[in-house]
């Protein structure tokens, strides 16, 4: 009974403190500084957890990025993922599969276009044809590997993109 008056005050308490907290202004230190980062919407087209985490990737690649000016961007990416065997045993089992993700992407600015660009990855993993929790590992730690190295070299020519006003992104 005791133990149960104490479970009942924790959750009044929290609310308590973040009533008490928000009405003074607080916010917390993950949100940043909104007006010192570039104002750029971000639409990325493509399925799956590999869309799912360039998507994240790259809003974090781009949330570093200096404001360069007072214009507001749009970004649309597309992506496209193709997942094929890179080499096979004797018997013509699949030792080693790759994944290709390409993005095709392009910035515009209040109705200035800067251009198509495309970027393209491929990497590869080992199949482990006894064992299927190994293989799916592999399969969920290459898409991984991937968004975040492409999502870096999409921020990367954006970045570029932004710096010399549309001009050469390589």
């Amino acid at each position: 009974m005791r133990y149960k008056g104490i479970l009942l005050l924790q959750p009044i308490a929290l609310l308590s403190l973040t009533l008490l907290l928000s009405s003074c202004g607080f916010t917390p230190m993950y949100c940043g500084d909104k007006s010192q980062t570039q104002a750029i919407c971000i639409t990325v087209k493509g399925d799956g957890y590999t869309a799912y985490k360039f998507r994240r990737e790259l809003e974090k690649q781009l949330a570093i990025m200096p404001r360069f000016n007072n214009h507001d961007y749009k970004l649309n990416i597309s992506l496209a993922e193709t997942k094929s065997a890179a080499s096979y045993a004797q018997d013509a089992t699949i030792t080693r599969s790759q994944i290709i993700v390409s993005a095709a992407y392009e910035l515009k600015q209040d109705g200035k276009d800067y251009g198509r660009y495309t970027n393209e990855i491929t990497t590869s993993y080992p199949v482990v044809a006894t064992d299927e929790f190994i293989t799916c590992n592999a399969d969920k730690a290459a898409e991984s590997r991937l968004a975040i190295s492409l999502a870096e070299e999409v921020a990367r020519d954006v970045n570029r993109l932004l710096r010399t006003q549309g001009q050469n992104p390589q």
